[in-house]
């Protein structure tokens, strides 16, 4: 830690990212934030990924406020990587980063002052904008005197903010057996842990890269990574409590995840997955929920009996364009 500012960790797992990991470290050296420790976690990758990263790190040698660390490690998946990542972080805040976001100007200055001023507060994040070039980290905005917000919840995504290291949970890891909803879990189990302080900023500071055609652990479809998904997130649920002060957005949050889940269950799963999504859709159904998601349940339940049809096939193609690529699939996550 220098005089003036904390030190961040920012841990980024890898695989099979080679230049979009580079552009990603491009944009935490120009950072005007320091300290920071970049923990960056490969996950068995395949390809040149870690010759690149050697080999800029050569030619961008760590400094006494910034220091490079790289690991080393079997293919076990990104939720295994990030956990390797905290275990060896020392920085007042973390910061789960992708291995190909880019990491805007004012993201870690804006949050930390946040979090400076308000020392109650446990994790503050920003929004961002979605974009498949690195140039966009030009359109961000300057904040200007940015007034956060008392969040009633947190993004289901982990990299859009800080956690403050110490407020998090003992026991508050990466979920290693599921192989997609890795960051809703993680953003889950923060919220049943009932953090005093949440803020949110609502100005765009982080770039989310979009892309086709690059390997993602997060997007393989299976049986296996939906039932871990189901058994997880029942797990959960069976977790939350009358007096967490989220307990309404929770409610809105597992409402959602079940409704998402069913929603890949008829176009993927078998019968059994797909009454097990049902029977949690119809468990977690709440008026807090809103009237459009509540409908897509309802047309879900009523389609369930005929999944496997062209007409049913149809209506879930419909649903999806409806809500977008990012938003109602199993999925939702890019890891690493």
């Amino acid at each position: 830690m220098t005089d003036l500012h904390p030190l961040i960790s920012v841990v980024i797992p890898t695989y099979n990212r080679g230049s979009l990991l580079l552009e990603t470290l491009a944009s935490l050296l120009a950072q005007p934030y320091r300290p920071l420790e970049v923990l960056i976690v490969d996950d068995g990758s395949t390809d040149n990924t870690l010759e690149l990263l050697q080999q800029w790190i050569r030619e961008h040698p760590s400094e006494p406020e910034l220091r490079w660390h790289v690991y080393k490690r079997d293919n076990r998946g990104a939720s295994a990587a990030r956990n390797h990542g905290l275990s060896q972080a020392t920085g007042v805040y973390i910061h789960f980063l992708d291995s190909d976001d880019l990491v805007g100007p004012h993201f870690y200055m804006t949050l930390v002052a946040i979090m400076e001023s308000e020392t109650e507060c446990s994790f503050a994040y920003g929004e961002w904008i979605s974009s498949e070039t690195a140039a966009a980290i030009g359109k961000l905005p300057k904040p200007h005197l940015t007034v956060p917000i008392r969040a009633q919840t947190c993004h289901h995504n982990a990299w859009c903010g800080l956690f403050r290291l110490s407020m998090l949970p003992p026991d508050l890891k990466w979920n290693e057996t599921l192989i997609n909803h890795n960051d809703w879990n993680f953003t889950t189990r923060f919220l049943l842990a009932d953090p005093k302080l949440i803020l949110q900023v609502p100005t765009p500071l982080l770039v989310y890269r979009t892309h086709t055609g690059i390997e993602r652990l997060g997007r393989i479809r299976s049986q296996d990574s939906l039932r871990a998904a189901l058994h997880a997130t029942d797990g959960l649920a069976r977790l939350a409590t009358s007096n967490n002060r989220y307990r309404k957005a929770l409610r809105i949050r597992f409402s959602t995840e079940y409704i998402t889940l069913l929603h890949a269950a008829m176009q993927d799963g078998t019968r059994p997955l797909q009454a097990q999504a049902a029977r949690g859709v119809i468990r977690h159904a709440t008026f807090r929920q809103t009237a459009f998601w509540n409908g897509i349940a309802a047309l879900l339940l009523l389609l369930l009996p005929f999944s496997r049809s062209a007409a049913c096939a149809w209506a879930l193609r419909h649903i999806r364009r409806m809500f977008g690529d990012t938003q109602l699939t199993v999925e939702q996550d890019k890891t690493c």
